[in-house]
């Protein structure tokens, strides 16, 4: 459970401190936002019938534990295509040779 304490930050900021508590663990977060961001996250929690703790935690969770878009997992292979210099008809002569030369060791080569 995240325990959340909000401390006003002169006129700029709140102060956000979560401790994970548990047995065996104890992990302590400070986390600074704006006003009018902590005024969302107090708004927005108690829409949803929880306490800007319980809101917060869940974000958390919700970003650790969401899937990765196609664009996160394809970003590695695009920044390494572009450092390539390789341009995309190199890309496409490269998987066509790759692909029949795949074919002509399954099924033999013809000539």
């Amino acid at each position: 459970m995240f325990l959340l304490k909000i401390l006003n930050d002169n006129l700029n900021s709140l102060s956000f401190f979560c401790a994970k508590i548990s047995a065996m663990e104890t992990m302590t977060l400070t986390i600074q936002v704006p006003k009018n961001i902590g005024a969302v996250l107090v708004e927005k929690a108690r829409n949803q019938g929880k306490d800007v703790a319980e809101y917060v935690e869940n974000l958390i969770e919700k970003d650790i534990d969401r899937r990765k878009t196609l664009d996160e997992i394809l970003a590695p292979l695009r920044k390494d295509f572009a450092e390539s210099g390789m341009t995309e008809d190199d890309l496409d002569e490269l998987i066509e040779s790759e692909r029949q030369a795949m074919w002509e060791e399954k099924n033999g080569r013809r000539g």
